[in-house]
């Protein structure tokens, strides 16, 4: 067991691996700094995710403009930023015009670089801001902007810990015209750096439109067409109130969004601070884990700015008694995180809003449910002056506990367990403190099971009794018992409309819709004949297009005949944007229920990277049934007929007992039963399926009928339906009719 005190950055995992998280002051000493413990950002869904494919929030500070505040950016300055603040995140401000950029480019760009390499020493993130403001059409500095990010990402190609920032504020100009400027600028920075997340300005200063009349549904509805990208929002609490604070949650949960610059003030920067309101917006923030660095790093004479004048150059930097009130507010903020969070590497947390049950109560206000409903600013606090004293909270049957964090009010307790019970009689004890000294207890590396985890103090720190602000508790739920529905297919959108009779890929798209599956899958060749990006555009979009943002897709050959002479799925990729790679890659996992469903690109099965990756996923894998589906088939009795391609994969999934593979490329339907790769059958092997019925011209049998196939349908279009539960799948498939002409037995998890 260890315990620690956390400071650094929040993390949701999907998985739990065993990754250091320490606090800024630990980074000094151990290499578990941020970028240490997270490596090589991308974007995932709507969330920033570390290279263990974990949703993460970074919390941190933006540099005021460096051409007139360059000498609060220093060794100790960034030092006590990393270190005494303990953040994950510095945004590098280069102002464009107003003394900036266009005055000094080769100045400017060896002065980012520069801070680059002293953020990147201390394992701090980088976001390089273009701080474009006026003017507000972002294509007036759109050379400059080529050439100056050109140098940066060739400079510090190999850098993991940078995002591009490429459009500070926007103003006076239209989503469309912003949305040009990406799409020409990023193809630019793409050729030089293909890894690096970007974060595009939106409009109205980056309010989402919403300080010009506008609402998010114009990014929504018509995102800029590239991948690992994310928008920006800025807000001020002062003048920014609830119609902002909506339009952000309500983009987050479609596009994925950080806050590259707030303040507590009015939008200048300037006046009273509106603690109140910047702290609804941090709990959004903390709850939608949308990553943020507020304004700004400096001792400008504003109220915004966290140092008092004339802290820079000389300090100190560390501790409070140069701050501002918004400084020392931001500081506890970007060191305690706000509403906590998961840090990475750990397991997610189980106890918010669960039943909890208390041995007192000091008053009525200061109930138990207080220290579980993720709020800072309300607790539990027990009767005063009498040990001992207790608070337990309903896990549920069968929950396993790797981690403990108290967050204690001023009334805490100097002795206490932590432990662990089936039934609520019979405790096992997990954590004994013996000294505690208030503020927050990390208890990691535990390991227990049971339903109920109860915190038991044994002698007061004060005269008063105990509370707590939080208890959290982190582990695994026991897994649901909920049942879903996936539709697939692939070999889907032929070059017609909805308008003629014979065009198939509208109607297989309309039956897919009226199953109403959980969510889709392709089994790749989602566009014919060479699936430019035009022809997606024309035709996939209109039909199966119109759920993409609940399709997960795979690419097939035709894909990669877009760009034919490297045979690279480019148009794929972009077509789809970020649900093509949500984890970096063209193949990629996720879960659902107890199931674990992994996208692979078969176009690519002879390049390592892929396997190796295939062989940690699943190894991490911790759900008991797992689908995986690719283009290309092993096992086929139609016209394309068996593809070894596929051998080294289908080898991986049956040594990690995989129960199910779907595959398309014979344009036909055909359902095998359990069987190895070698295609011997096996009660423990894989159910393969072929559903390359999607859309385009069916092909009729092949030369013979494979071994261990048991339906064969060569004369119909439709869709495969998968109905599963927390240990079995059913295979089904339906025609455009409707029609079930093939329903397989239920088969159970291995």
């Amino acid at each position: 067991m260890s315990r620690r005190r956390w400071t650094s950055l929040l993390a949701l995992p999907l998985i739990a691996l065993s990754i250091p998280v320490v606090s800024g002051a630990q980074a000094a000493e151990t290499a578990a700094t941020p970028v240490a413990a997270n490596g090589q950002l991308r974007v995932c869904g709507v969330k920033l995710c570390n290279e263990q494919n974990r949703p993460v929030q970074l919390r941190g500070m933006s540099t005021h403009g460096i051409q007139w505040y360059a000498d609060c950016v220093n060794d100790a300055s960034i030092d006590a930023l990393a270190h005494d603040w303990g953040a994950d995140v510095m945004r590098i401000s280069m102002y464009v015009q107003e003394g900036g950029y266009e005055t000094d480019p080769a100045g400017f760009t060896n002065r980012v670089s520069a801070i680059i390499d002293e953020v990147t020493a201390r394992g701090m993130y980088a976001i390089v801001d273009w701080h474009m403001l006026s003017p507000g059409d972002p294509h007036y500095n759109l050379s400059r902007a080529k050439t100056f990010f050109t140098e940066i990402a060739r400079r510090h190609n190999g850098n993991k810990n940078l995002l591009y920032e490429i459009a500070n504020e926007p103003s006076g100009v239209s989503w469309s015209r912003i949305k040009s400027y990406a799409e020409q600028l990023i193809p630019v920075i793409r050729a030089v750096d293909p890894e690096t997340p970007i974060l595009v300005g939106t409009r109205a200063w980056s309010s989402l439109g919403v300080s010009e009349g506008a609402t998010e549904t114009e990014v929504v509805n018509n995102p800029v067409n590239a991948s690992n990208i994310m928008y920006t929002f800025h807000f001020y609490a002062a003048s920014h109130r609830d119609e902002y604070l909506n339009a952000l949650s309500r983009a987050a949960d479609r596009i994925p969004m950080f806050v590259t610059e707030f303040g507590t003030q009015d939008y200048a920067g300037e006046g009273p601070n509106d603690f109140a309101m910047a702290q609804r917006y941090l709990d959004l923030m903390a709850r939608k884990q949308i990553s943020w660095t507020n304004w700004n790093y400096s001792d400008d004479h504003r109220s915004g700015a966290v140092f008092t004048e004339g802290t820079c150059p000389s300090g100190p930097y560390t501790g409070t008694t140069r701050l501002k009130e918004a400084g020392k507010w931001v500081r506890d903020r970007v060191r305690e995180g706000g509403t906590p969070g998961d840090p990475p590497g750990d397991a997610p947390l189980i106890s918010r809003g669960k039943p909890v049950t208390a041995s007192s109560v000091e008053t009525s206000s200061l109930t138990p449910d207080k220290a579980v409903d993720g709020s800072t600013t309300t607790r539990w606090a027990s009767a005063e002056g009498i040990d001992p004293q207790w608070i337990r909270v309903d896990l549920g049957s069968g929950s396993t506990v790797s981690r403990v964090r108290l967050n204690w009010e001023t009334a805490y307790a100097r002795a206490y367990r932590v432990e662990i019970s089936a039934d609520g009689t019979n405790w096992t004890r997990l954590a004994t403190e013996t000294a505690g000294n208030g503020g927050i207890d990390d208890w990691t590396n535990l390991s227990g099971s049971g339903r109920y985890l109860r915190v038991y103090g044994t002698v007061r720190g004060t005269q008063w009794g105990y509370s707590l602000w939080e208890l959290e508790v982190y582990g695994a739920s026991a897994p649901s018992t909920g049942a879903f529905t996936v539709v697939g297919a692939g070999d889907i959108a032929d070059q017609c409309t909805a308008s003629q009779s014979t065009c198939m890929h509208f109607k297989t798209a309309a039956r897919a819709e009226a199953i109403n599956p959980a969510f889709y899958i392709t089994m790749g060749d989602n566009q014919y004949d060479d699936a430019h990006i035009e022809d997606f555009r024309a035709y996939y979009d209109k039909s199966w297009g119109r759920f993409k943002a609940k399709t997960f897709p795979v690419p097939g050959n035709h894909e990669a005949y877009d760009d034919w002479e490297n045979q690279d799925e480019r148009a794929y990729r972009e077509y789809f944007g970020s649900r093509a790679t949500p984890q970096g890659k063209m193949w990629y996992s996720y879960n659902h229920g107890n199931w674990h469903f992994i996208a692979l690109n078969s176009n690519r099965f002879d390049e390592r990277e892929q396997l190796d990756w295939l062989r940690a996923d699943l190894a991490a894998n911790t759900r008991q049934c797992v689908a995986a589906y690719f283009h290309h088939p092993l096992f086929s009795s139609g016209d394309h007929g068996n593809d070894p391609v596929s051998r080294p994969v289908w080898q991986l999934l049956r040594n990690a007992n995989v129960e199910l593979v779907l595959s398309g490329h014979d344009h036909h339907y055909e359902r095998f039963a359990p069987q190895n790769p070698d295609g011997s059958a096996d009660p423990n092997g894989i159910v393969e399926v072929i559903g390359g019925t999607g859309g385009k011209d069916l092909y009729g049998a092949g030369d013979s009928v494979q071994d261990n196939s048991v339906t064969r349908i060569w004369d119909r279009f439709g869709v495969v339906r998968l109905d599963f539960t927390d240990t079995t799948f059913r295979v089904s498939f339906v025609d455009v009719d409707g029609a079930v002409r093939d329903a397989g037995p239920t088969q159970s998890c291995h």
